[in-house]
């Protein structure tokens, strides 16, 4: 179902636990490692570390970690206390609250984007934030 995966990264290793593109979980995910997805999640997320959710993965549910790299699909509010990337052809809709926001040409963001300038802040809260409203045309239409 999962298992842990070391990638190269900086000439150092780091380990995923990683959920393959069969893996499919309703439920909370709660962790202090790093986790890649690649199958369907729906549920909310809490981790200490870096989320990847691959080409494949899906992921339904509010999300609180340190950094995420989206390349699939992510549906649902995010709390970031680093990064927040969305390569090209990946899609997100909700809210995040971020310290850094990286958008790649081609991604899909339907959403507000906070950055606050306390890292106490919380989505919702008012003072203090920089307020980014971004709307993005639906290829479809």
């Amino acid at each position: 179902m999962w298992n842990i995966a070391k990638r190269k990264n900086n000439s150092t290793m780091v380990e995923y636990s990683c959920f393959s593109a069969s893996v499919i979980i309703e439920g909370n995910l709660n962790g202090n490692d790093n986790i890649r997805i690649d199958g369907i999640i729906t549920g909310n997320i809490s981790c200490s570390a870096k989320i990847v959710v691959g080409q494949k993965g899906i992921v339904t549910g509010d999300i609180n970690c340190a950094e995420i790299e989206v390349s699939g699909s992510l549906t649902g509010n995010v709390q970031v206390t680093e990064l927040l990337l969305l390569h090209a052809n990946s899609t997100y809709q909700g809210n995040a609250l971020v310290k850094e926001i990286q958008i790649e040409p081609g991604a899909v963001f339907f959403g507000t984007c906070k950055m606050p300038s306390s890292r106490s802040a919380r989505i919702g809260d008012e003072p203090g934030h920089h307020l980014m409203n971004i709307l993005t045309k639906n290829k479809d239409h």
